[in-house]
C-alpha cells in the first residue's frame, strides 16, 4: 500500500505507465470538475425553477461566492495550484451568454472576503497552534483549542444590506445563496448558527430574497450534514443543491449543474 500513500501524489509528480500524467494535469483537472457534477444531489426542485434558461439573470449570494470551500481539513484536505469559486464558475457561463450575473453583489462579497481575510492566521502561526494542541491530552479543551483553529481559516458570512438585496432583486429575476461549511478530521459538528444550524444572517438573507426574487437557489457548499429545516419546506425556496466540497473545480462544476 506504500506505493498509493498520499504524500507520493504531493504536489506533483509523474503517474501512468509513461509518465506523462501528473495531478494537476488538465486531464485530472477535467475529471475532478466531472467527479464534482456527479456528485452533487438535487434536494429540491419546485415549478422547473432548474436548470437556468438561457441568459437568465442571476444575483450570487454567500461567502462563498468568493470563499468557495474546496474540501475539509486535516486528511480532508487537498493541495492545488487554484480553487475555482462560485463567481468564477458563473462568469464562465456568462462569456458563453448562458447567464448574467449582477456584478455589484459580488464586488460586496469581493471586499467583504479582501477586507476580512487579514484576520485569517498564516500557515505558521497554524501550525504553533497545532504543536500545542498535540501536545495536550485529550480533553474539551483540547477540543474547543481545535474547532475554533479550523473556523478561524475563513471568514465569517456577512449581513447583506438590505438596499443592496433590493437593487439586486430589481436586476435580475434568480438569487443564488451559497451556504458554505468547513468539516475538518476530528472536528463535529456543533449545535449552534453557521454550523450545524443555519445562522440568523443566513436566515435572513434567505427571507429576504425570498420575498423580493422571483426564484431562490439554495446551493449547499459543505463536507457534511446541516440542518435544512428552515428551507426545505420553505416555500419561497424553489431549489436546494447539496454540492459538498467539490475540490479546486468546484464553482465551475456548482454553473454546470444549475
Amino acid at each position: 500500500m506504500e506505493k498509493y500513500a498520499r504524500f507520493r501524489y504531493q504536489p506533483c509528480i509523474p503517474l501512468g505507465e509513461d509518465g506523462r500524467c501528473v495531478t494537476a494535469s488538465q486531464k485530472h483537472i477535467a475529471l475532478s470538475r466531472k467527479a464534482a457534477t456527479e456528485g452533487m444531489v438535487l434536494l429540491k426542485n419546485e415549478n422547473n425553477a432548474l436548470p437556468f434558461a438561457r441568459g437568465e439573470k442571476i444575483a450570487l449570494f454567500g461567502k462563498a461566492t468568493i470563499e468557495y470551500i474546496k474540501g475539509g481539513g486535516g486528511s480532508g484536505d487537498v493541495h492545488c495550484p487554484y480553487i475555482r469559486n462560485v463567481f468564477e464558475g458563473f462568469k464562465a457561463k456568462e462569456k458563453d451568454g448562458k447567464v448574467a450575473i449582477y456584478m455589484p453583489l459580488v464586488d460586496f462579497y469581493k471586499d467583504y472576503v479582501e477586507k476580512e481575510s487579514v484576520h485569517i492566521p498564516t500557515q505558521e502561526q497554524i501550525n504553533a497552534t497545532w504543536d500545542i494542541v498535540n501536545a495536550m491530552e485529550f480533553c474539551t479543551k483540547r477540543d474547543d483549542m481545535t474547532y475554533d483553529t479550523f473556523a478561524s481559516m475563513h471568514v465569517k458570512e456577512p449581513a447583506v444590506p438590505e438596499e443592496l438585496i433590493k437593487s439586486a432583486s430589481e436586476w435580475a429575476d434568480t438569487a443564488v445563496i451559497t451556504l458554505s461549511r468547513f468539516s475538518a478530521e476530528g472536528v463535529d459538528r456543533r449545535p449552534q448558527g453557521g454550523d450545524y444550524y443555519l445562522s440568523d444572517i443566513e436566515k435572513d438573507l434567505i427571507s429576504s430574497a425570498g420575498k423580493l426574487f422571483k426564484k431562490v437557489i439554495i446551493v449547499i457548499n459543505s463536507g457534511a450534514t446541516i440542518d435544512c429545516e428552515f428551507i426545505a419546506e420553505n416555500g419561497d425556496v424553489d431549489g436546494i443543491l447539496f454540492g459538498w466540497q467539490g475540490g479546486m473545480e468546484g464553482g465551475a462544476a456548482i454553473a454546470d449543474i444549475l
